[in-house]
């Protein structure tokens, strides 16, 4: 095979050459081209089986996130906060891969459900969002996986973020308890 030249991104670098990231994608593509080229069949179709699905599946969770987001009329220029197992406390330009690059949205902030309830109260009433996403209650018999919060609290309470306390937030946090 003969010797490509590389182009270096990277002003001074000749060898080994730095490339652009797009090119460095191609060539990591050809690399596992090159790697994967003499597999027997079966080995084959199952890595093209794999890639499919995750091709599939990928744009079916940002469209099953987008018509949630639809159905229940969230301002996407709002603030969100996010409460989830495993979460990290962050923050986020965009309310992430369901709507980066197609929609533009509001910060997102991020807070783990490990946090104890004082921090994540007083995590609440520092970032005031404008929506809280949830794991729904275990004990609920209601069937969805996640709940939203619409942020400040309903109108009849008239609470802002910066007044809540653990009971208003349990209270405002049951559908039509404040009604």
């Amino acid at each position: 095979m003969p010797h490509w030249r590389i182009e270096s991104a990277v002003p001074g670098a000749r060898w080994p050459a730095l490339p652009a990231a797009d090119g460095a994608a191609v060539l990591a593509l050809l690399q596992q081209f090159e790697d994967t080229q003499w597999l027997d069949a079966d080995e084959l179709r199952a890595l093209q089986m794999r890639q499919l699905a995750s091709l599939l599946i990928t744009p079916g969770r940002r469209a099953f996130t987008l018509r949630d987001h639809r159905w229940h009329r969230r301002d996407l220029g709002a603030k969100l906060a996010v409460l989830r197992s495993g979460a990290t406390r962050a923050r986020a330009q965009n309310w992430g891969p369901a709507t980066h690059g197609l929609v533009a949205t509001g910060p997102c902030v991020s807070l783990g459900l490990d946090a104890s309830m004082d921090e994540q109260l007083a995590w609440l009433k520092s970032e005031a969002p404008d929506y809280l996403l949830r794991p729904w209650p275990r004990s609920s018999r209601a069937s969805p996986s996640s709940a939203a919060l619409r942020f400040p609290a309903c109108a009849k309470c008239a609470r802002s973020p910066s007044r809540f306390t653990r009971s208003s937030v349990r209270r405002c946090a049951k559908p039509g308890a404040c009604r």
